[in-house]
């Protein structure tokens, strides 16, 4: 039953600290921002670099590592436009074309000599930019890679059936779906001449040329996300977010017998092969640490961690 409450006035019989405590809020309301500020200091926690181009992301989905130590990360939105990011000795550049209307990021970035795949979207902003090859038509949305210059990721080579707005035109579109239905990149691996991406919500890995783009082939893997290659050229495949399980297959798409398999409460949250051929992989489970796995060729063997325990 909905009660009578005593209206709220300094003339009203709610009592006199009633009163004063509401002329107090009313006197802050209308003079909050009229009030000069003394004594601030300002700081900043990484972002101690005032050039908007090379500012610290707010995240990273994604990151790949070159063999010169070069950092590329991505992230789905960035709100200083850094979803396409450089890092080298301290230094962050942002690739270019990649935020804005219409335009996201995404959870993948691979490398090989000449260029960066960096995964992405591009929608229409519910079909207001028009532009054929430019934009997607309405009710339609691109999924893919954003292919760079690995000498400049501010930069691309087109090639022919590239898709984006102009001087942007990088961009491969693996998947056109109705918004809200399109499948994310959730892996990417590049050789010198192919471009591997899966796709976990449609159970695939595509198979493209690395320089022409063009479409080569396609194998199912369940829940594919992301992958790495060993020693002697067999794809390694995460199966699931947050996985239990990373399987091997050859680059056809054959199951091979090897696979890792985690202990209980340890997920991968991203791995990779590195050049020793040891499989170092990030678990976010309750361990917090690389675990470090060899022998993979043949049958892979939990040897040793890197981090402090719960603590990485």
């Amino acid at each position: 039953m909905k009660k009578n409450l005593p209206a709220l006035s300094c003339f009203s019989n709610i009592g006199w600290h009633y009163s004063i405590a509401l002329a107090i809020l009313i006197y802050f309301a209308l003079n909050v921002h009229a009030q000069p500020l003394t004594g601030v200091k300002n700081s900043w926690l990484g972002n101690s670099n005032a050039d908007p181009n090379a500012h610290v992301p707010q995240g990273i989905e994604g990151m790949f590592v070159s063999p010169d130590g070069t950092v590329y990360t991505n992230v789905g939105w960035e709100e200083g436009g850094g979803q396409y990011n450089q890092v080298k000795d301290g230094v962050v550049y942002h690739g270019e074309g990649c935020f804005g209307w219409g335009r996201y990021g995404g959870f993948e970035v691979t490398a090989n000599a000449t260029y960066v795949y960096f995964s992405g979207e591009i929608g229409n902003e519910n079909g207001g930019l028009v532009g054929v090859n430019e934009w997607p038509v309405a009710g339609k949305e691109w999924s893919g890679v954003s292919r760079r210059n690995k000498a400049d990721i501010k930069t691309g080579t087109p090639f022919s059936d590239a898709k984006g707005q102009a001087p942007y035109t990088y961009f491969k579109a693996m998947f056109e779906t109705n918004v809200d239905m399109v499948p994310s990149v959730t892996g990417l691996y590049a050789t010198e001449t192919e471009l591997f991406a899966a796709f976990s919500n449609v159970n695939k890995v595509m198979v493209y040329d690395a320089n022409t783009m063009a479409f080569k082939r396609e194998f199912p893997v369940t829940t594919s996300r992301q992958m790495a290659m060993d020693a002697d050229g067999m794809l390694w495949i995460a199966i699931g977010e947050n996985a239990t399980k990373i399987e091997r297959y050859d680059i056809n798409g054959v199951k091979q017998t090897q696979e890792v398999n985690l202990a209980a409460n340890s997920f991968v949250g991203d791995f990779s092969i590195d050049k020793n051929n040891r499989m170092l992989i990030g678990d976010v489970g309750q361990r917090e640490q690389a675990l470090i796995y060899t022998n993979i060729n043949s049958s892979p063997v939990f040897t040793s961690t890197f981090g402090v325990l719960n603590g990485l």
